[in-house]
């Protein structure tokens, strides 16, 4: 048990370090994109994908309309709608793609870059 224990406190401490590397003017102008938007897009890929793939569907849970790129229903972007993409390394072509072409229909976008 003792093993456990000192796994759940490990990573309890390592949730400590990322928090103490927050922005918080960051994290609140990202909140109000969310709040303003029209219609949320997400996209990532590999682990970050997975996790953006969640948060898209809690996006839903809290009444948003939001879409995960990848599926076949996703409509159009555009104006008043927000992008929001993930990566852990930062460069990822058609991340990058999708990315511009949010930005070239008028799209608002945040990034968050895991890592």
């Amino acid at each position: 048990m003792k093993k456990v224990v000192e796994s759940f406190a490990q990573a309890v401490a390592e949730l400590g370090c990322v928090t103490a590397r927050l922005d918080e003017v960051q994290i609140v102008a990202f909140m109000d994109a969310i709040v303003r938007a029209r219609r949320i897009f997400c996209i990532g890929v590999g682990r970050e994908g997975l996790s953006t793939r969640g948060f898209t569907m809690r996006l839903m849970h809290l009444g948003k309309e939001a879409h995960w790129i990848w599926d076949d229903t996703t409509p159009a972007i555009g104006p008043g709608d927000l992008l929001i993409a993930t990566s852990g390394s930062g460069e990822i072509g058609h991340v990058d793609y999708v990315f511009d072409q949010a930005v070239a229909h008028g799209a608002e976008t945040a990034v968050l870059e895991v890592g």
